[in-house]
Order: structure tokens, then sequence, then C-alpha cells
């Protein structure tokens, strides 16, 4: 990039004419361009001097200064573009009698030709006022990007992270953002805003910053940024656990991992705050009815920002186990009342019961906790022992003896005496 630098005259305003009369005359002047507006580095760049012979004179030619340093004489002799005391790190050239270059070639296109000042001027007199205006080269350097460290983000949150950057030259910079592994994404500005941050939004994001060259060239700077979603495991859907008493329970809770990855597991359950069971296998031996209930399981993993990760799923253990009736002493009851013999079952599921007066059948239930016979109307005929049998389809079927005793009434029979 090239600025012009105008020397400012410590005259008071009434002789700035001067100043412009020496420049130019009968509106020819001397004039120093760049090849383009900025340099780059490692390619060549052009000074042009154009400029005219000034009255009185005949000689055609430039020299070119750089920070006050002669660097070349240069004009025609004998119409043979000739120069002399010229600096070898530059090349010269004459285009016409009145237009004259100095190439910095690609090689010698370093930072130290950066903030240089140049200025041509007429060949004969070093001291006259017929030159161009200074000016300055600055070479065109891309923004630098600051470091950008991995962001850790737990999962639904909001991320928002800036990216700065020094400026370079020009200063004027853009942002924008894309991600690595979606060439389809793209995010305008310094701010990469994430909200509601899910977990397929991890991966490797890019901050670039440009700033615009010469003919549509841009520099350009990037850093990459590490965005990594952590969030919980997943546990696996759970099943009601039908299991008959005395026997085993052996169920593993599983998980899909979360990120990190490394997951621990252990069970609880809701009825007995004091029962936990570390790990992700529920091992309950010779399990009891007493055992019936929800328990859950729980899967954490440790964030990297010293939070946890967790999540549950609740299972019933359903312990089955066959039916126990419960036993009374004998039943009496009076003649001509009716009456409901009942009896409780305990079982896990409901047991059929089934009434019987010896081998006859007398009556069935499906499914019930109290099995019960009723007689209308008792004789003393009813007097007996009754049978229950329950079964449930766990283990075996039971039977118990109800006794019935009726209160016969007592029956006078008069009959005439004989004699």
């Amino acid at each position: 990039m090239v600025y012009l630098k105008f020397r400012r005259n410590t005259y008071i305003d009434s002789l700035l004419w001067l100043f412009f009369i020496v420049l130019t005359t009968e509106g020819q002047q001397f004039n120093m361009t760049g090849s383009s507006e900025f340099a780059s580095l490692r390619q060549a760049y052009t000074w042009t001097c154009s400029m005219f012979v000034p009255p009185e004179q005949t000689v055609k030619g430039v020299m070119f200064y750089r920070n006050n340093i002669l660097c070349v004489l240069i004009g025609y002799l004998n119409n043979d573009c000739v120069n002399q005391s010229a600096n070898p790190r530059y090349t010269y050239a004459c285009l016409s009698d009145y237009v004259y270059t100095l190439t910095i070639p690609a090689e010698n296109m370093t930072e130290y030709e950066q903030g240089s000042l140049w200025r041509c001027k007429y060949v004969v007199y070093s001291n006259n006022g017929y030159r161009s205006s200074d000016v300055i080269i600055k070479i065109a350097s891309p923004p630098t990007v600051h470091m950008l460290s991995q962001q850790d983000i737990l999962e639904e949150r909001n991320l928002s992270i800036t990216c700065k950057a020094t400026p370079g030259n020009p200063s004027s910079t853009t942002f924008y953002w894309t991600k690595v592994d979606n060439p389809g994404f793209r995010h305008n500005g310094s701010t990469l805003h994430l909200p509601n941050i899910q977990r397929t939004s991890s991966g490797t994001y890019i901050c670039r910053a440009e700033n615009n060259y010469n003919n549509e060239e841009k520099g350009t700077d990037s850093q990459s940024m590490d965005v990594n979603v952590l969030y919980p495991p997943t546990i696996k859907t759970l099943s009601q656990q039908d299991i008959v008493e005395g026997r085993a329970l052996l169920v593993t809770c599983q998980a899909i991992s979360g990120n990190p990855n490394s997951t621990t597991f252990y069970w609880t359950k809701e009825d007995n705050p004091g029962f936990r069971q570390n790990g992700s296998t529920l091992h309950i031996p010779n399990i009891q009815r007493i055992s019936s209930g929800t328990y859950r399981c729980t899967a954490e993993n440790n964030y990297s920002i010293g939070e946890k990760g967790t999540h549950n799923q609740s299972m019933d253990v359903n312990v089955l186990y066959q039916p126990t009736i419960e036993r009374r002493s004998l039943q009496v009851v009076n003649e001509s009342e009716k009456f409901t013999i009942t009896r409780y079952i305990e079982s896990n599921p409901l047991s059929d019961a089934s009434w019987y007066n010896g081998t006859q059948l007398l009556k069935t239930q499906t499914s019930v906790k109290t099995a019960s016979y009723t007689i209308e109307n008792t004789t003393c005929t009813d007097t007996k022992n009754y049978t229950l049998v329950a079964s449930n389809g766990i283990g075996n079927t039971v039977t118990a003896r109800v006794e019935l005793i009726v209160n016969c009434k007592i029956l006078i029979s008069l009959k005439p005496l004989t004699t």
C-alpha cells in the first residue's frame, strides 16, 4: 500500500504558491506513482516517474531517492538510456524521454522496504525544486488471528466465542467462521454464536480474518478451535423383571456412552433410601417378596469442567410366590343362619380358589385375594370339614381344611303314653 506524504511548507500561506511553481510549469509536473496501491512481499514493485524538461534545460533524466539517499541517475545520453550511481538492489528502465522506472525485484521486496520514503527529481540540479512529492511504500500484510483455545461446553447451553486479530495492512478486517466437517457451514462476523448447542455441533471450527489488497487480492490468516460438547450417557430401556421368590435376580444396566465416554453405574431403590449397589449389574441372590419394588439405574460421566452428566432409568421388580392360605380356628354358626366362610390368600400373582366338600366341587373363584363360600340356610348336616384349594401357577398347589360346626336346634317329639 502506498501513501502520498506531502511535506509541509513552513512558510506563511502567502509563499505557498512558490511550492507549486517549482513542481509544475505550464501544467507539467513531476509525478511518482507505484505499480499498485499496496506492495506485496516477494512480488516485484515498480516506481514510475513522469517528468518534464524544465525551462532553459535540455537534459532528459531523473534521480530516484530512497530515504533521501540517491539510488540512481537515469536518463538519455545521445539517445541511449544510461544510468549511473545505480544501487544494484533495484533495476531501472527508460520508458520514454519523460517516463522512467525503478523496480524492486521480487526477491528484494522484503520487510526492509516497509515504510521507505521515495521521490524522483530532475537530474541536472541537485537542489532544484523540480521533483515529485514524497511517497511512502507500505507492504500489504494479512491480519494475525490470535490463538483460540478448546471450548468444553455442556449440551443445550449457549456458545459465544469472539475471534480477535492484530490488524494487517490495510487494517480494515473482516471475519468469518467455517467448520471442518461441514462445507456448508459459514458464520459471518468475529463472534461464533451457537445457541442451545447440541452434540452434533462438536468439531473443529476455523476463524478466518481477511483484508483486501490490490486487484481483489486478499490477505488472510486463520486459527482453528475445537468445540467439545459434553453430554451424559443414555441408559437403554429397562423392562419389568418378574422373578420367582428364592431365585437370583441378575440385571445389567446398559448405556450409550456420553462425552466423555467413561461411565459409572449404580442402583438405588425408591422405597429404601439406604439401598445402593454400585456397578452396572443389579444382583439380588435368593430374592424375597420384600424385594419387590421400583429400582433405578443411574449412569454418570465426569465433565472436564467439574460437573457430572447423569441419566437414569427405572425398573420394576415383581417377585412371584406361591399361595399361602390364612389359618383360622373352627367356625361355629347357629342352624338356619346364613353364613359365609372366608379365607385370605396371600400370593403373587393372585390365586384361583376352589371349595370342596370331600371330592364334590362346591365353588370356583378366579384371581382372588379372599376366597369365600356362602351357605344360605345352615343345617345340622352342614357341620363338616370343607377343603379350600388355591393355585397361581407358582410353586405348588396349596390346600387348607376349613372346619364348620352348626349348632343344631333341639327337637322335642311328644308322643302319647301307652299303658
